[in-house]
């Protein structure tokens, strides 16, 4: 009975400690407010990850922020990533890469000064892409420190 009660609290401290980093699927995040679209075209010297549309959504919190260029806890940023083809020379959408999310949170994420990050997989809300927060996102933004290390910015 002992080896069982430790087995569950060491369960549920793993869990607590997993749960720390992580950022959850942006449900409805297409009715948050479209922030822009780009496309990235194959000549791009990050094609092999972003080549693509990209549909930029943001939450509230996080359209204020891109208005007053502070971003307070809450503020979520989605990028929808899609494929595309060009014919007859027009860019249509096709399926998806992967749903992108920025998650600010100062406490949860202080290791990557106050964001969140993660990536989902075609149209899964649980197939997470991140296995390396650093290397795969935050040295990036890091380059954005000036702009709380967002990219994007409102379409004018």
């Amino acid at each position: 009975m002992k080896e069982l009660t430790v087995s569950i609290l060491a369960f549920a401290l793993a869990s607590q400690l997993l749960a720390q980093d992580y950022v959850p699927y942006p449900d409805g995040y297409k009715e948050y407010k479209h922030i822009k679209t780009l496309v990235i075209k194959p000549e791009h010297p990050q094609a092999e990850i972003f080549v693509g549309i990209h549909h930029i959504y943001a939450n509230d919190k996080a359209y204020k922020g891109y208005k007053n260029k502070e971003f307070e806890d809450g503020s979520i940023i989605v990028l929808d990533y899609l494929k595309y083809e060009d014919v007859n020379h027009t860019i249509y959408e096709t399926s998806r890469n992967y749903v992108a999310v920025m998650h600010k949170d100062e406490k949860k994420y202080a290791k990557t000064k106050g964001w969140g990050y993660e990536a989902f997989a075609g149209n899964s809300k649980d197939k997470r892409l991140v296995n390396d927060v650093n290397k795969m996102c935050f040295d990036c933004h890091l380059q954005q420190e000036k702009n709380d290390y967002i990219f994007s910015k409102l379409r004018k």
